[in-house]
């Protein structure tokens, strides 16, 4: 190959790279087309409820607008946050003891609709809910 062979080569690769590089998208609709399902937000609800506990649930939640909340209460418990993001994941996890037919039951609940639930039942008790609310 000869050295001007070379160099037009070269050339060529470097046209069709800034070429490449040049194209501008334009999307139809801000975040790729998704749009946000109310203009008010999601209004999400964490639930705890409990029967027949020999102590204190402790409480752990996660939202897009707090973060992680840690508590410690008897239920029934009750959260709620409003957001306005397209995705949110969120978690409802709680634990406790108490005799062999105590239950402890999680729910999310997004926009009056339930979104995830748990339950355990027993004297060692662990139940937990999460998910991506779309």
């Amino acid at each position: 190959m000869t050295r001007r062979t070379r160099t037009t080569i070269a050339v060529v690769v470097l046209w069709a790279l800034t070429m490449a590089c040049t194209k501008v998208e334009i999307p139809t609709a801000p975040d790729g087309g998704r749009t946000p399902t109310s203009t008010t937000g999601d209004r999400i609800e964490f639930r705890v409820f409990g029967s027949t506990l020999l102590t204190p649930v402790t409480i752990k939640h996660i939202d897009p607008l707090n973060g992680l909340t840690i508590t410690t209460t008897n239920p029934p418990y009750l959260a709620a946050v409003t957001t306005t993001d397209p995705d949110s994941f969120v978690y409802l996890e709680a634990s406790g003891f108490g005799v062999s037919t105590s239950t402890l039951q999680v729910q999310i609940f997004v926009n009056g609709k339930l979104f995830r639930e748990s339950a355990s039942v027993g004297s060692v008790l662990f139940a937990s809910a999460s998910g991506t609310v779309h």
